[in-house]
């Protein structure tokens, strides 16, 4: 009996999984969280001006889906008010909701036309791997296959996008790093923040120049907020019924109505601090390209050490060969000798939904792990000339190109 029983079970656990072979034209193809960054910067400190320049030339990272919003640069005067810690937290929590980011998050996803009020599925599809046209039959499709697809594609994906705000600020320890803002009297002045450009507002006429001869120098200090999307079951669903349109029924109206809901909103997930630490200049580099290899650095860093912080922010990367097993993650990504990482095999069940298995464990190979930090090849170093980062294999079966990696404690 138990041996009959345990053949069932293995049945059951069996039959509705489909691996993707590394032959599938699908096997580097996986849900990447999405991510929109931005910097805070003090328009009348030392260097804010560089910091602002360095940051919107910096490239997002390629582990997440670019959901980037045309303005990367927010005044600090706009968001952070206060000194301590807690008020700064405070504020920025404010601040994510006061301007509706998260309307705007998903105003992204749906490509919503602020003149007609309609969206599509183009972007959802895109980043879901399923067709778009298809996607907009199963919004009125109630079979159980058609809200799984829904959910595959949208819930869960949606529910990935994050939203990091990077306070930059020079590490100048000779002035004060807060200050006080009354942002009673910036509100009705600023609705339309996101709209424009990123020119940094400047309210004084003797701001601190940025021209200095000891710039090999440069360190900053980086606090970094991370927030995620709200988006389940209930705000999809009003959603769907209240706003996506497509014939263009309701007009300028219907995202207007949109971007009043105060329904969507971001949750505050949590915070980090880094310093850059001493950086030298190397032979004929310039001034800005320096400043952009600290700034990306320090970047990067945060990330690094809230991904560590907070599992739901770890990034997935795939397996590109197996002898020996590589993948195109290194030292940006924070990985050392000491770093293990989870092997995911990316399954499909009877409704070819995406699922993820754990089929092994392994950790970067000593003297091989990628020098891949922002203007490493600056530098000369022999890791930087890698190209991608050897593991060793610690525990599990068969491993094959486009399984996943992803970082566990």
């Amino acid at each position: 009996m138990n041996k009959l029983l345990f053949i069932i079970c293995c049945l059951i656990c069996l039959a509705p999984v489909k691996r993707i072979s590394a032959q599938d034209d699908k096997k580097f193809e996986y849900h990447r969280s999405s991510l929109y960054s931005f910097v805070i910067v003090d328009p009348r400190t030392l260097f804010a001006d560089d910091i602002a320049a360095v940051f919107k030339q910096t490239p997002l990272s390629d582990k997440f889906n670019d959901h980037n919003l045309t303005r990367k640069v927010i005044d600090s005067r706009y968001c952070l008010w206060g000194k301590k810690s807690k008020e700064l937290d405070s504020s920025m929590k404010r601040f994510v909701n006061d301007f509706k980011l998260g309307n705007k998050m998903i105003e992204k996803w749906f490509n919503m036309d602020k003149t007609t009020g309609n969206s599509n599925m183009k972007l959802v599809a895109e980043r879901g791997f399923y067709d778009a046209s298809a996607l907009d039959v199963k919004l009125a499709d109630l079979t159980v296959r058609g809200r799984k697809m829904l959910e595959d594609a949208g819930e869960d994906l949606i529910g990935q996008t994050f939203v990091v705000a990077n306070y930059i600020r020079y590490n100048d320890r000779s002035k004060a790093a807060g200050v006080f803002y009354d942002i009673a009297s910036l509100i009705g002045s600023i609705a339309g923040l996101f709209a424009g450009g990123d020119n940094l507002v400047k309210t004084s006429a003797d701001l601190v120049s940025t021209t200095t001869e000891n710039w090999d120098g440069f360190k900053v200090v980086v606090e970094t907020y991370l927030f995620k999307l709200d988006w389940n079951e209930e705000n999809s669903a009003l959603f769907y019924k209240k706003y996506y349109q497509t014939d263009g029924k309701y007009g300028y109206a219907n995202f207007k109505a949109f971007e009043n809901d105060t329904l969507f909103k971001l949750k505050y997930i949590g915070k980090t601090q880094v310093a850059s630490g001493k950086t030298a200049v190397f032979g004929t580099e310039d001034r800005i390209s320096f400043m952009r290899r600290v700034c990306a650095r320090s970047v990067d860093k945060s990330i690094v050490q809230l991904q560590h912080q907070y599992e739901d922010f770890r990034v997935k990367t795939p397996i590109v060969s197996v002898d020996p097993i590589t993948a195109y993650i290194g030292m940006k990504e924070g990985v050392t000798p000491k770093t293990k990482f989870e092997i995911l095999e990316i399954v499909e069940d009877e409704n070819g939904l995406t699922d993820y298995k754990h089929v092994g464990i392994v950790k970067a190979k000593k003297g091989n792990v990628w020098d891949n930090r922002y203007g490493a090849e600056v530098e000369g170093s022999r890791e930087s000339k890698l190209g991608c980062t050897t593991f060793t294999k610690i525990i599990g079966g068969s491993i094959y190109p486009g399984m996943l990696l992803r970082e566990i404690k």
